[in-house]
């Protein structure tokens, strides 16, 4: 499985034939030329790119969906955010919208069962890593992070000398047992 960053928080993870995008940017979509494709948004209003089913299954709120053998549970968080936890290929991945929420105990054991745990560097980062570690997830990614955050993310990990990666690629067989945080470069 291999995860890219595409601009500040678009995040496309292509497996073997299938691929998910979280909050595509305009023209992302054409990088999946024949994928079968599974495409996330915070809301229906985030669907500026007005996708529907040709381009793919277009998912943009809380339920319970399997898409050609992707499993996605959704949850409301916060006052409108929403978090997604999807399985496919062996992999878990956690995906949320906002951090402006307090995490609860039913969704935290969601979120810890995550081989992957994406989430926004918004606001201040000591709080989105006070949110974030312990939960049990291999790989912690956040995105949208300044040069300041980035650098203080790296400090509070204890990850000073972290290069970012342009794609992580990842495999149920060779998971870390201990957070690894990782910064990917934006394409």
């Amino acid at each position: 499985m291999e995860i890219s960053q595409y601009g500040k928080d678009s995040i496309l993870i292509r497996g073997k034939k299938k691929a998910v995008w979280f909050n595509p940017r305009k023209g992302d979509i054409d990088v999946l030329t024949g994928e079968a494709k599974v495409i996330i948004f915070k809301n229906a209003e985030s669907n500026f790119l007005g996708l529907n089913s040709k381009n793919g299954v277009v998912i943009w709120g809380p339920g319970e969906y399997e898409v050609v053998g992707i499993e996605v549970w959704g949850a409301r968080i916060g006052e409108d955010g929403v978090m997604y936890v999807l399985q496919f290929e062996g992999i878990k991945v956690g995906w949320l919208s906002t951090m402006e929420m307090e995490i609860t105990d039913k969704k935290k054991e969601k979120l810890s069962e995550c081989d992957l745990l994406i989430v926004p560097g918004l606001g201040e980062i000591k709080d989105v890593w006070d949110k974030t570690k312990g939960l049990g997830e291999s790989y912690l990614l956040i995105t949208g992070l300044s040069a300041d955050s980035q650098k203080e993310l790296l400090d509070l990990a204890d990850r000073e000398d972290l290069i970012p990666l342009e794609k992580l690629i990842i495999s149920s067989e060779n998971l870390p047992e201990v957070t690894e945080v990782v910064l990917l470069t934006a394409k």
